[in-house]
């Protein structure tokens, strides 16, 4: 049986948008630790921001659809919005990082771990 920690983690130091490390552990297990660049993470966080304001909140003292991104994320709670980040930069990232185990992994199999380290 083939399990994936994903570990995403934004730096600013890292020149391309996205970097896997992977790590054979015993038991068949593999360990693949995806680092993502800042502005990767900026994009992403923008878009469900942009995203959020389409849904035409009504916040008082805002007009639908010009509620500012930090009201937005008081609104709906910051841990639902890095939630959302953090599965819009998945649904990108992951695939890349599948494919470094791919001639191993048996589809059914995978299990996903998440860590969003800042």
């Amino acid at each position: 049986k083939l399990q994936v920690v994903v570990t995403a983690t934004a730096e600013t130091a890292e020149p391309e948008v996205l970097r896997v490390e992977r790590n054979d552990l015993p038991n068949s297990r593999v360990e693949l630790e995806v680092t993502v660049a800042q502005d990767y993470v900026k994009l992403a966080y923008d878009n469900v921001i942009k995203d959020l304001k389409k849904q035409k909140v009504e916040i008082k003292g805002y007009r639908k659809g010009k509620v500012p991104a930090r009201a937005l994320v008081q609104h709906f709670g910051a841990k639902r919005v890095k939630g959302a980040v953090l599965e819009a930069m998945l649904q990108e990232t992951f695939p890349k990082a599948m494919a470094t185990v791919a001639e191993r992994g048996i589809p059914e199999s995978e299990s996903i771990e998440t860590d969003m380290r800042q």
